[in-house]
């Protein structure tokens, strides 16, 4: 009886959770005019996948705060891209508490730029 308790105790202590944001078509972290989106874009790079994360042990937190914004910003400086298009965002958190906690915004998508295609 006093295992059961114990195993349960600890089973509620553990968790996990992964959840899909949604899927968009268009997707940026800057202010851009509309009218950019009417020219003849070109695809930089398809498929990405880029994250940002936090962990953290003992309430003592490793790395920044994951942000969304922050994850769309690094896929765009990293391709050199204006915007994301066909974009799948994801929340990935894992908590044993009081231990340890990690947490996660992944973004997949492709590339996009405004500029004519080199």
């Amino acid at each position: 009886m006093i295992k059961n308790k114990i195993i349960l105790g600890l089973i509620l202590l553990l968790s996990a959770c992964t959840t899909s944001e949604g899927r968009y078509g268009i997707l940026t972290s800057r202010p851009t005019p509309l009218k950019y989106f009417e020219q003849n874009n070109h695809i930089i790079k398809e498929q990405i996948t880029t994250s940002t994360s936090e962990g953290w042990f003992l309430f003592i937190p490793f790395g920044e705060t994951p942000k969304l914004d922050n994850a769309i910003e690094k896929a765009l400086q990293q391709y050199k891209g204006d915007y994301l298009s066909n974009v799948e965002i994801e929340y990935h958190t894992i908590r044993f508490l009081p231990l340890f906690s990690h947490s996660k915004w992944i973004i997949k998508g492709d590339v996009m730029s405004f500029a004519p295609n080199p």
